[in-house]
Parts: structure tokens; C-alpha cells; sequence
């Protein structure tokens, strides 16, 4: 095996590279006679994945005097690992650390592969398939799959939105989901919500929101009104209320990041949409409705869509995901399922809006995606307020 000299292969990935080899292209004996590793995140851009690579190569039958040409192959290794190994840990309180890393499961993704997931999924979704799980240490595991990139598809139409929250639907009204969620060690839980609100919420997010310098930056205060600081400062004092209404929810299997950068859209074999589901290291049980809430606002986060469009694919998408729950064989609660979207959508969301990891050093374009973060905290209040929430 070589590797090009501009891009060598990390060491810790040439061990597995043959036999996944041999899994990806469904042969026996095969040598690797090129390949190359691209990394596909930034250092540190995750808590647990300590890194993400789309390796690209070259393999051959290793016989004497075979003359083939050698077959192309690509797929993705992603390593996963403990919150304690990230770069970026030396910032959280000594005193917090071991909890962070006891409270945060960084083995679920590789837990959910080896549970079977993917079976359980409605038949126009899957996840990518799992050519090799690896425990390096105590502390790291390297899960290798096949690369099921969408070629970072843009603009997702209302069809896509309501196809996508069908998916999701099926997943949580699935008895097969759930009996896998029982298999998952690590299963998220409402332990997470209020994880998320004791941690980063408190810490962070809500003492940001209610102070001023935050909506004094150039980049927030154009489209910062009174009425959407007060609604979002009016909402952060309530955060404790609203997990509770989340805890309190009929529990269902979930996603757990259900965002569309994570349901890659293509279409299957017969022509129809079909979804690969990936990065579930958040899967478990969560309140009904609870994938909505990263579905409806990933796009609106990256700023591909205005937060306006989502009073229109909101009703949509519930409708969505309650015909799927009942194709599933669950009677959804719509009223259950509303209701934990928009509260999801208000924690998970509507803290977070405020960008504050990009002010120091604000990107060209910033500020729309600041307005378009804005007006989907506008469409959440709104939410609430008719939810009576």
C-alpha cells in the first residue's frame, strides 16, 4: 500500500484499510495499491469525533501476475471518542470534566451500527452500511462505513421537508426501533435535556441572552428588535419549565440530530426519494416529536433558508410525522408531537441563535444568517404562544 505524498494516510487507519477494502467491494484478498485520506471536518469541530475521513484508493486481487487493473474504491472512517480527549476540554471547570465525560456518551453511533438500526428503518431509509467497528482504546473507537455522500445537495423543496419528517415519524412509532434502543447501551435519554440546560444552557447561552453586549455586536443589533430580545430573554427564564414539558412527553426512539445535513436525500432503485441517515450518536428515546426540531432548523442555522419559511413547513411536517408514526403501527398524538417539536425547537433552537462562537471573528454574511436565526426565534414564540405554551 502507498500513499500520494501530499495527503499520507494517518497511521492510526492503515491497520483495518484491507479488510474494509475487502467489505466495501464484496471481495476476498484484495491489496491496497493507492490510497488517500481527506479529513471532512475541522479539528475540534465535535466534542466526540475526534476525526472524520473520506478515504479514495486503489485495490487489487493480491495474486501473482494479476494484470487487472486495479478498482477504484472509496468509503469514510469517523472516529468517535471521549469528551476528555477533546481539544477544547481544558476550558470546561476541572470539577465538571469527568461528569461531561460520564454524562456524554461518545459510544453510542458505534452501539446503534452494531444494534441494527438500519432493519428497523421504513424502506425508503437506511443508514450507511458499517463495514467495520474498531475499539482502539478505552477511549476511542474507529467506525468505518460507506461513503454515502449527496454531493452536498442544496435547496430541499416542502416535498423533501414532509418525505424527510415521515422518515423520522417511522422511526419513532417503530417497535423495532425501540426494541433496538433497549439494545443500545448508551441510549440517549431526557437525561440530555437537562443536561444540555445545566451545562452549556446556564453557563453560556442564557447569561449571553440576558445580558447586553451580545445585542450591542454590529452584526446582531441590525436585526435585533425590543420584541424579539425580550421574547428571547422571556424564553431563556422559562427553559426549565419547558424540559420538564419535554421530560413529561411520551418517549419515542429518535434520531437525536435530525438535522438535513444529516439525512443525505437521493433516489433509490426504483426512482423514489430515499433518505441515508447519518451521525447517530445521539440516538435514543426522546420526546414525541423531538426530530422536528432539528429537521425544521438546520438550514435556517447554515443560513440556506429564511427562518420565515418555517410557518408554512412547521404544520407540514408534524402532519408528516404523525402519518408515519401511524404507518409505523403507533397512534400518534398530535397534539403530544406539536407540542414537544416547538419545546424542543425553543431549547435546542432558540438558545443557541445567537451565533456566539462566530462574533469575535465574524464571517462575511454573518449577519444574514443572524437575521435569519432571528426570525426563526420569532416563528418559535409564535409557536409557543399558540401552543399556549
Amino acid at each position: 500500500m502507498t500513499d500520494a505524498p501530499d495527503l499520507p494516510l494517518p497511521s492510526l487507519l492503515r491497520q483495518d484499510l484491507p479488510a474494509v477494502v475487502d467489505a466495501a467491494l464484496g471481495r476476498h484478498g484484495m491489496e491496497v495499491t493507492r490510497a488517500t485520506a481527506e479529513s471532512i471536518i475541522p479539528p475540534g469541530a465535535n466534542m466526540t469525533t475526534g476525526g472524520l475521513w473520506r478515504i479514495l484508493g486503489t485495490a487489487q486481487q493480491a495474486e501473482p501476475g494479476n494484470e487487472a487493473e486495479p478498482v477504484p474504491f472509496r468509503v469514510i472512517a469517523k472516529l468517535t471518542q471521549s469528551p476528555l480527549l477533546w481539544p477544547g476540554i481544558q476550558a470546561v471547570p476541572p470539577e465538571f470534566r469527568e461528569l461531561l465525560a460520564a454524562r456524554y456518551p461518545w459510544r453510542t453511533e458505534a452501539q446503534a451500527y452494531a444494534a441494527g438500526v438500519s432493519a428497523a428503518l421504513p424502506s425508503n431509509a437506511r443508514m450507511p452500511v458499517a463495514f467495520r467497528i474498531t475499539e482502539l482504546d478505552a477511549q476511542r473507537i474507529l467506525i468505518w462505513m460507506e461513503d454515502a455522500d449527496d454531493g452536498g445537495a442544496q435547496g430541499w423543496s416542502d416535498q423533501h421537508f414532509a418525505e424527510a419528517a415521515f422518515v423520522l415519524g417511522s422511526l419513532a412509532g417503530s417497535p423495532a426501533a425501540d426494541a433496538c434502543v433497549t439494545a443500545v447501551p448508551d441510549a440517549t435519554t431526557s437525561r440530555r435535556l437537562e443536561f444540555f440546560l445545566e451545562g452549556v444552557g446556564t453557563q453560556l447561552f442564557i447569561p449571553a441572552i440576558m445580558g447586553d453586549d451580545v445585542w450591542r455586536h454590529p452584526v446582531v443589533a441590525g436585526a435585533a428588535d425590543p420584541e424579539v430580545i425580550s421574547g428571547l430573554r422571556s424564553l431563556a427564564g422559562r427553559a426549565r419549565d419547558l424540559v420538564d414539558v419535554l421530560v413529561a412527553l411520551p418517549q419515542f426512539p429518535m434520531h437525536g440530530d435530525a438535522s438535513p445535513q444529516n439525512l443525505l436525500a437521493g433516489a433509490s432503485a426504483g426512482g423514489d426519494r430515499a433518505f441515508v441517515l447519518i451521525d447517530w450518536g445521539n440516538f435514543g428515546r426522546g420526546p414525541a416529536g423531538f426530530d422536528l426540531a432539528q429537521l425544521l432548523a438546520g438550514r435556517v442555522n447554515d443560513g440556506d433558508m429564511p427562518g420565515s419559511d418555517l410557518t408554512r413547513l412547521a404544520p407540514l411536517c408534524v402532519d408528516a410525522y404523525c402519518s408515519g408514526m401511524a404507518e409505523a403501527g403507533t397512534e400518534p398524538d398530535a397534539s403530544a408531537v406539536a407540542r414537544g417539536h416547538a419545546a424542543a425547537m425553543a431549547v435546542f433552537t432558540g438558545l443557541q441563535a445567537l451565533p456566539l462562537d462566530q462574533l469575535a471573528e465574524p464571517r462575511p454574511g454573518l449577519e444574514d444568517v443572524v437575521a435569519g436565526r432571528l426570525d426563526m426565534v420569532r416563528f418559535i414564540l409564535g409557536r409557543l404562544d399558540t401552543l399556549g405554551m
